[in-house]
């Protein structure tokens, strides 16, 4: 085949054209981004410019395997159904356009896959994107067009720690290098988490501080906040019990004089994190006491009049993030002023009083949630952690199941239960019987159907009548070459079925079985 060679223009007029494309598809995400996660735009784009660089970095790696990245790709271009190929030629040309989708960034189609609403979505996609849980909720948020309960926060930059040290007789290089190794740590987790004896320390860390709260996803957001100088604090001090400066140059990558500097820094602040380690997500905590770092000023949030209702949620939440909870649970009390049914403020009130280890007030918060929104299983299973930590382990249990009835897939209810030792409700009834359960249940009836007419050979077809309610048949009739009274008899047969119960009233199918007489 001769070579075809673009003249200069058209090869202009090709290369702008997919630029075009490809701005277009930045600026669908981008926008989105900003809708739904609420972020701003520098911060929008910057992660994208993130996302983009996996995604090329996965297909320059070349390679015939699927990972988990192109498989999800290989949905977004051939839908949920699609295989990798039929046949070797097939799959290198899928595998081939894979690619080709991989190196031309994200756009809404792969946006809506890769970051699609599942359990644990936001923790799932920091670990598999090492990117924030905060960036994590907008990319869901966009994916899915709901928006976010709160503004994108970017982490702390760790310049005011930078500062804190520098007034602790830390000189600037070290101080420096004490808060870059701290952030490239905080936020690498859950990414970095490893199955050794450095990984067990991380988690007693992340359980630790800011402390309050044995939620595995409340932990992780509160280190992807970054190092905020009572964070720092915290993790200082905890060190001291976990092999000083030697783990802290381990566990954060520090030199030895740095880690020494932010093991003693830790010393001279004297924080107290103190939460059991090692306890299921809603199991009653130990009776420990946590010391909650005190804010720089413990007085009223410095709001105005004017302020919205939204504002001061995001004030809350950076109170919250850095571990200031008297400050925090203050913002949203003044939120709650100005829109007494918003439910999502309730529940973040409620955090913040479990990790003030006020579960009496977390219970009364979480209660009046799921009042105004009964059909989020996500307050109830709050509700049920809030409830445990109170000694109220039946009431648990019942807001545990109800958020299983809610949504039988959430896997924060049910690990609740087993450690509670509560029973899972049974699973939600589907709309009709799976085909799987239709031949489960007409397959055994083969035997008792030729044992109607033993020399019978050829095709029955069976119309039943089912009903939902208990999974009888109702009606059937077979037709086929055989006399009434086998005919009789093998509807007799298949009327002695009960199938799984199901939300239809009725349902009507037809079932061939094939006989072969002696």
């Amino acid at each position: 085949m001769p070579l075809i060679r673009l003249s200069p223009l058209l090869a202009l007029v090709a290369f702008s054209w997919t630029t075009s494309l490809a701005s277009a598809q930045d600026t669908a995400v981008v926008q989105r981004l900003m809708q739904h996660g609420q972020m701003p735009r520098d911060d929008a784009r910057a992660l994208l410019r993130k996302i983009d660089a996996q995604m090329e970095a996965n297909a320059e790696a070349g390679g015939d395997r699927y990972d988990d990245l192109r498989q999800q790709t290989n949905t977004a271009l051939f839908g949920a159904q699609a295989g990798p190929g039929q046949g070797r030629a097939e799959y290198d040309q899928r595998l081939a356009q894979v690619f080709d989708r991989l190196r031309s960034g994200l756009d809404l189609a792969t946006l809506q896959v890769y970051f699609r609403r599942r359990s644990n979505a936001s923790v799932l996609c920091a670990n598999e994107w090492g990117v924030t849980m905060g960036e994590c909720d907008a990319l869901i948020a966009a994916a899915t067009l709901t928006r976010t309960a709160l503004p994108y926060l970017a982490p702390d930059d760790g310049r005011e720690l930078e500062s804190t040290l520098r007034g602790s007789r830390v000189n600037r290089r070290l101080a420096h290098e004490i808060a870059e190794k701290l952030h490239a740590t905080m936020l690498g987790v859950p990414q970095s988490l490893r199955n050794d004896a450095d990984g067990r320390i991380m988690l007693q860390l992340l359980q630790a501080c800011p402390g309050g709260s044995s939620d595995r996803e409340a932990q992780i957001r509160s280190w992807h906040v970054g190092p905020t100088e009572g964070m720092a604090q915290c993790i200082a001090g905890a060190m001291t019990r976990h092999g000083g400066a030697d783990t802290a140059a381990r566990l954060f990558g520090m030199s030895p004089r740095a880690a020494r500097a932010f093991v003693e820094y830790g010393a001279r602040s004297n924080p107290t994190p103190a939460v059991a380690v090692n306890t299921p997500p809603v199991e009653p905590p130990r009776n420990t006491t946590p010391r909650v770092t005190p804010p720089r000023n413990t007085g009223s949030p410095q709001v105005t009049q004017m302020s919205s209702a939204q504002a001061l949620r995001n004030q809350g939440a950076a109170f919250a993030r850095g571990g200031l909870y008297p400050n925090a649970a203050a913002s949203y009390q003044a939120a709650l002023e100005a829109e007494p049914r918003h439910a999502a403020t309730l529940v973040a009130l409620g955090g913040v009083k479990l990790a003030m280890r006020d579960f009496a007030g977390a219970v009364a918060c979480y209660q009046q949630a799921v009042q105004i929104e009964g059909t989020n299983d996500t307050y109830y299973v709050a509700l049920g952690r809030a409830l445990a930590q109170s000694n109220q382990r039946e009431a648990a249990i019942a807001a545990l199941q109800h958020a299983m009835e809610i949504n039988y897939d959430n896997m924060q209810a049910r690990e609740g239960l087993r450690a509670l030792e509560g029973d899972a409700p049974p699973p939600p009834l589907p709309e009709i019987p799976e085909r799987q359960q239709i031949q489960a249940t007409m397959g055994p009836l083969r035997g008792a159907v030729q044992g109607c007419a033993p020399a019978f050979t050829g095709r029955v077809d069976f119309a039943l009548t089912i009903t939902g309610d208990t999974g009888e048949v109702l009606e059937v009739a077979a037709t086929g070459e055989m006399t009434e009274d086998e005919r009789y008899c093998m509807e007799s047969v298949v009327q002695s079925a009960r199938f799984p119960r199901f939300i239809r009233d009725t349902l009507e199918i037809s079932y061939p079985i094939a006989l072969r007489g002696r």
